[in-house]
């Protein structure tokens, strides 16, 4: 299983505290296929272009995103704007930590 980034839990955590228990179910399969697409870019790392397993990798990991967009599109995000989740916050709180780094790093 892939890990989870921590703009993901950010994301994922608030949503979840901002959808109705009646919601949770298309919130952890949204999670679900972030996290499968996650590892097909793991095996395409891993995986040659002359392998014959490589077109059939990235048909799946196509097809798979475009799923996954169309839901948080079409379903999920709808969703969330009907709460009172503020992504402008939910914007600052994902990037903090990269400003934070480049300011230690002096970049």
């Amino acid at each position: 299983m892939s890990a989870i980034t921590h703009q993901e839990a950010i994301n994922y955590s608030a949503a979840g505290a901002a959808l109705n228990e009646k919601d949770d179910d298309l919130l952890d399969e949204v999670e679900v296929e972030h996290n499968g697409a996650k590892d097909i870019i793991k095996q395409l790392g891993d995986t040659k272009p002359d392998d014959p397993m490589f077109d059939a990798k990235i048909k799946v990991f196509s097809e798979q995103i475009r799923y996954h967009v169309d839901e948080e599109e079409n379903a999920l995000f709808p969703k969330i704007n009907e709460t009172d989740l503020n992504p402008d916050v939910l914007g600052d709180e994902m990037t903090q930590p990269k400003e934070d780094l480049k300011e230690r790093l002096g970049v």
